[in-house]
């Protein structure tokens, strides 16, 4: 993590905790971010259109929804 950015991470044990509930088991950072942004505009997202790219570690298509709530 940047140096800019160490004063808004979580304590220790917080970051663990949160950690350890995303199935790619690590928080995510600006790397992630930026990663995801040059794949969308670099000739490899060139083709991609009208969805939506959850940058969070698996977390969201890990999530069990039962269909009977929708």
């Amino acid at each position: 993590m940047s140096q800019g950015l160490s004063a808004w991470a979580p304590k220790e044990d917080v970051a663990d905790a949160i950690s350890s509930s995303i199935p790619l088991k690590r928080m995510g950072d600006e790397n992630d971010i930026g990663a995801a942004a040059l794949y969308l505009s670099s000739r490899a997202g060139a083709w991609v259109t009208g969805v939506i790219l959850n940058v969070d570690g698996g977390t969201v298509g890990a999530a069990q929804i039962p269909l009977s709530s929708l």
